[in-house]
Order: C-alpha cells, then structure tokens, then sequence
C-alpha cells in the first residue's frame, strides 16, 4: 500500500509539494478551509501576484539552490503554459533608495536571469532612487496560478478535504480521523514564535498596457510595488513593518504615478478602475529562515507519525517553490524509509522470539 500523506494548508508549497509526492506514488489528501477557485471574499488570491526574484543571501546556499531551480521551472512553464498558468514574461525594474551594493553583493543570480543591468543615474526615476538595475523575469498571477497546481494535482488522483478550521498537527495526531496518516506535511505558519509579519495594502487596477514590474525600497525598508498580471490587471502594492495602514488609496496610487507615469495612459487619477483591495497584516518571512525538516511524532494510537516541516519563505514563497518542494518530497523519502526500516527491525525481533 502507498504510504498515506496528509498535507496542511492549501497554498502554493503545500500543492506543489502534494503534486510531486503524487507523481511519487504517495496517497495525499490535501486538508484546508478553503480551495483555490473557491468564491470567498477572503481570497488572497484575488488581490496577490508574485514574481521571481530572489531573496537568498550569496552564502545562503540552501536557498540560492531552491531559488535557481524555481526560476527554470517557472521559465520553462511561461513557454509553454503561460496562459493557463497564469504566468507572465517580463521586464522588471527593481530601485532603491539605498546605494547597490559594492561588487553587487546579494544579486548572486544576476548572470541567471536574462538581460540583467545596472541602470545608470539618468535612467532612475527621482533624485531619491540611489541605484537600481533591471532584468527579464516572470510574474505570476496568483489565483489562476493556485488553480492550475490545483488542477495538476487532482489530475493525478490527489484528493482534497474541507476542514472547518486551520489543523494543528497535534490536533490531528488525536483524532480518528486522521488515524491513517503514516506522513504529515505541515505547511503552515501556525503557532510558531519564529514568524515575522508585515502590514501590507494593495489595490488592483485595470491597466493592460502596462508589461513591466516595478519593486521600490526605501531607507526604512518599506517595499513599494507594482505587478502586472496576465489577465489585464495590476497590483500597486505596499509592504511596511507598522502596525497599521499608513497611506489611503488614492495616496497609494500616487506613489504608484512616481514610479510608473504611463499607468494614467490620457486618464485622471479618479479614472482609474479598481478591482479590489486589501490591507491586513502577513506572515512576510521566518527568523533564521524557512523550516524544512522532519521530526516523529506518536499519534493517540501509539503509531509513530513522519511529520516534515515546510514553511517561513520570503515574502509569499513563489521564488523558492518548485526547488524547495522538491526536498520537501526528498525530506518525506528519507523519513518514510527510516519508518519502513524501522518496523523490519521490529518485525525479525519479533521473529527471533
């Protein structure tokens, strides 16, 4: 029988991941409130977009391998999946009001991307920008994205359960439910002390004409944004560490004006169509880093349980992904094994009585 996997949460590690551990030939039942494609005004997907870029440190190793792994999978998919995958290929301009580092530090996937450069002076929007450079990436629209994994996922005989509420492991581990799970793949954040939040507003606009990505960072590490999205819209967005919203639509959309003039094309600010929009604060990223590790755990049965870890990525996570599910699904290999082995040993001690 195929070992039988329940995975928590179901955002874009848990459906990747539960897509390869299917390929694998694992049982996986995804478990969650909600499902990509649902009709909630919750949805994050509907106010969410994400493009590739890099977070990873130049000695951060680990994470400079799921980052790289990400962008080829990503680039390879924009090729041939695009619009049904919700992917974009594009130009992406990144400013800072900080000065680019000596030698580039921290831009280690510079030679990775197509096109990279460093802008000169002339070419940076205001006397505030200091430094800034541009390259060729892919954006994501978020919820046609979910939708596709989803799609993936089910397509191969992966099946889903709707939970009335976020699952604890241990939770889960008590109840007769769940009494079958040999693995548990806990993607979500919940519960650990080591999460960092970020209040983050956005408002998502009708502007087809705009094809470039536009990320600002200014001296005290506020991020401003501006995502284009395959399906005519773009998010001009903003990330803060305050606790609370500081700038109202219209004083977003301005900022936006700062760094994409083109955005009015001949219209006034008021003509503008809004889509929707958001403000709350987000899981933005994990002290010390994200956790992807195994431990065992004994469920009320007495059965020992492989819990495998998988969460606390940068941002939302889409840059590291495909690379970090893919040790996600090695990490629930070498865990099951050692369970099998285990109960080898236990079955010849048996045998010997």
């Amino acid at each position: 029988m195929s070992p039988v996997v329940y995975v928590i949460g179901a955002n874009v590690q848990s459906l990747t991941t539960a897509l390869l551990l299917r390929r694998k030939g694992y049982d996986v039942t995804v478990l969650s409130t909600h499902f990509p494609g649902d009709a909630n005004s919750n949805d994050p997907s509907s106010w969410s977009s994400a493009q590739w870029t890099s977070f990873a440190s130049d000695t951060d190793t680990r994470l400079k391998r799921y980052d790289a792994a990400t962008f080829h999978m990503f680039w390879e998919l924009a090729k041939c999946k695009a619009a049904e995958a919700g992917l974009m290929v594009v130009s992406s301009y990144n400013y800072s009001e900080k000065p680019i580092p000596s030698g580039q530090a921290g831009l280690w996937w510079k030679t990775m991307v197509p096109s990279f450069q460093i802008l000169r002076q002339q070419e940076l929007p205001s006397h505030f920008i200091t430094g800034g450079y541009h390259y060729t990436t892919v954006v994501i629209n978020v919820g046609r994205y979910l939708r596709w994994l989803q799609s993936q996922y089910l397509s191969l005989g992966g099946k889903r359960r709707r939970v009335p509420s976020r699952v604890s492991i241990d939770d889960m581990l008590q109840d007769d439910a769940f009494s079958d799970a040999d693995v548990v793949l806990n993607c979500s954040n919940m519960n650990d002390p080591d999460m960092l939040y970020r209040y983050k507003q956005t408002i998502v606009v009708r502007a087809s004409h705009i094809r470039r990505a536009i990320s600002v960072t200014k001296n005290d590490d506020t991020y401003t944004f501006i995502t284009p999205r395959n399906d005519g819209t773009i998010i001009i967005g903003r990330i803060e560490n305050v606790p609370q919203r500081t700038l109202d639509n219209n004083k977003l959309l301005k900022e936006g004006l700062q760094y994409c003039p083109d955005l009015l094309s001949g219209q006034s600010l008021n003509q503008l169509d809004p889509v929707s929009e958001y403000s709350g604060r987000i899981p933005f990223m994990r002290r010390n880093g994200p956790r992807l590790q195994n431990e065992f755990k004994i469920s009320a049965a007495g059965k020992t349980v492989l819990v495998t870890h998988h969460y606390g990525y940068n941002a939302i996570g889409y840059q590291s992904s495909w690379g970090s599910s893919q040790e996600a699904v090695q990490l629930v290999n070498e865990g099951w094994a050692f369970l099998q082995k285990e109960s080898e040993n236990i079955c010849q001690l048996i045998s010997r009585l």
